[in-house]
């Protein structure tokens, strides 16, 4: 067995310009660009604009959220504003049970007309 260095293998694109490595000083005119950091929020291709798409929607909701949270927090009753509340609703309820008498009592009044009624009208056959 050989103990050999060897330097790790080259990326098919590197190959080329391994081979005509240039000298100590000199600028690589055909290299890519560095990467830059803002790469992954650009919206030059489709994914990018769905990226950009994405965190905006993201950031809405959370927005949202927020906003909501704050709003709810801020609307709790005072406990008199709750009395006052709870009062009336109770009224109301009594009122409806009223009427729901009043209700019986016309509706009765009206089966006793509608049989006085019959019986009269059998009179005049």
């Amino acid at each position: 067995m050989s103990a050999t260095a060897t330097s790790p293998p080259l990326h098919a694109s590197r190959r080329g310009a391994a081979a005509s490595a240039p000298q100590a000083g000199a600028s690589r005119a055909g290299a890519p660009p560095a990467r830059s950091r803002t790469r992954f929020l650009r919206a030059s291709t489709t994914p990018g604009t769905l990226r950009l798409l994405l965190v905006g929607l993201v950031a809405a909701c959370l927005a949202w959220g927020v906003l909501a949270a704050l709003t709810v927090a801020g609307r709790t009753p005072p406990f008199s504003d709750r009395e006052r509340y709870q009062h009336d609703m109770a009224v109301a309820a009594a009122d409806l049970k009223a009427e729901a008498g009043v209700i019986v009592l016309a509706l009765g009044m009206a089966v006793g007309c509608a049989w006085g009624l019959s019986r009269r009208l059998a009179e005049y056959r």
